[in-house]
């Protein structure tokens, strides 16, 4: 600073160079970055190229809560409080969490973390809440969730080694035309027809993928609106 500067500004200086170049202040740039740091990621990985942030948010936001645990062991809970609020209040949806569950990346991870979700699974009950809401009758809803059990379990075609090396090399966007729950769809039963539930004289193989849960969203949240606020 220039030693011709008024009095008041030069000292104003030298408390702002005091505090750049204390070590309390280098901390605590250090613990918000430990905060902002996973959250910026949040944003970069669902803004990717082809990269769908409805299969990909809830995952997302998992991993940048865990890191904000691992980086601030003593004031973590707090930090997870806010986010919880924020993403309770404004982001959370039961699509983000069908995205996820459909997400066969995740649903059949090789990295040993595998989703054995309860029937009291947030996740669960949210994917479940789509299927009620995208079938038109509770009877196709029940099978549909008996197909969502052999999904998680990878029984029948879900446990086939093209399936499984599917999951791991195709994004959810790369799935759009594979149904990742052939919901109207039984297992082959040996020596019997395959038998199918749907129009009369065809068989039906559309399932749900990522793409039909980003194309009902603005329907769904339009209903969830009361008329009565406006």
């Amino acid at each position: 600073m220039s030693r011709h500067a008024p009095t008041r500004v030069r000292e104003k200086g030298k408390k702002v160079t005091d505090i750049v170049q204390s070590k309390p202040f280098w901390k605590g740039v250090q613990n918000v970055l430990n905060v902002v740091e996973p959250l910026v990621r949040v944003l970069r990985e669902i803004d990717r190229e082809r990269r769908s942030e409805m299969g990909y948010l809830y995952e997302a936001m998992d991993r940048a809560k865990e890191l904000i645990r691992m980086n601030n062991k003593t004031t973590y809970a707090k930090w997870w409080e806010i986010i919880d609020q924020r993403w309770e209040n404004t982001l959370h949806h039961d699509l983000h969490a069908a995205g996820h569950f459909f997400n066969p990346q995740y649903m059949y991870r090789t990295d040993g973390r595998n989703e054995n979700y309860d029937n009291a699974s947030e996740v669960l009950i949210g994917a479940k809440n789509v299927i009620k809401r995208m079938l038109d009758n509770e009877d196709r809803a029940i099978i549909a969730c008996k197909q969502m059990h052999d999904y998680r379990l990878q029984l029948y075609h879900f446990g086939t080694s093209t399936t499984q090396r599917a999951a791991q090399i195709l994004s959810p966007g790369e799935l759009d035309d594979v149904p990742l729950l052939p919901e109207f769809e039984t297992p082959p039963a040996p020596k019997r027809q395959k038998k199918t539930v749907g129009a009369k004289g065809r068989s039906k193989k559309h399932g749900i993928s990522i793409a039909d849960l980003e194309t009902i969203e603005k329907d769904i949240d339009d209903e969830t609106l009361d008329p009565s606020d406006n």
